[in-house]
């Protein structure tokens, strides 16, 4: 679950003794922050992590400490420096989908409008819609994420009647754009860490 990834993300930050910045309180903890919050019951190839890291260590050595002290499982990729003040705001998340049947699917992902509802408000989910493409029952599909807000998978599939919990359901990738104007892409399997 993603309390518990952030939890393991926790331990495995104080265990390095890397120079994190830390909340004020009695009970510190390390400051970080998941852009994309793992839906309860879905797995994903790729999370992005934000943490502040004080002077000192390079991005090689972060990712060398971080990943030896990270429970069986979680694997360290990449790691990419933000400047002070500069926020990396998700414009777009990948999904893989296995098990959905050809029919009704693409005829919905190819309509112009999806109508649905999510959480009590109507929306068009074919303007959330950023690209797909469906193989041998594997739907891979990019979903914006918007000031207005964004959708999940599931949201498309309800949207064809079909049962999303019949399926298996992973987040495979991300895009960010920086306050700067750069776009990061992390999406595929891992590889290691750069």
């Amino acid at each position: 679950s993603h309390r518990e990834l952030m939890e393991a993300m926790e331990a495995a930050f104080r265990a390095t003794k890397l120079p994190v910045r830390m909340s004020e309180g009695a009970v510190r903890k390390v400051k970080l922050s998941f852009p994309t919050a793992l839906p309860q019951g879905m797995t994903s190839l790729r999370e992005v992590v934000e943490v502040a890291v004080e002077h000192g260590p390079t991005l090689r050595e972060i990712c060398e400490r971080l990943a030896a002290k990270l429970p069986e499982g979680l694997v360290v990729t990449d790691a990419d420096w933000l400047y002070t003040g500069e926020k990396a705001r998700v414009t777009e998340v990948a999904w893989e989908v296995r098990g959905v049947p050809r029919t009704g699917i693409e005829d919905l992902l190819g309509a112009d409008a999806i109508p649905a509802e999510r959480r009590g408000r109507k929306i068009d989910l074919a303007k959330l819609l950023a690209g797909w493409s469906m193989d041998d029952g594997r739907l891979r599909i990019s979903i914006r994420w918007t000031d207005a807000g964004t959708a999940r998978p599931e949201d498309f599939l309800r949207a064809a009647d079909l049962d999303p919990t019949a399926m298996a359901i992973r987040k495979t990738g991300m895009t960010f754009r920086t306050t700067f104007g750069e776009t990061i892409r992390r999406d595929g399997a891992p590889d290691s860490c750069q």
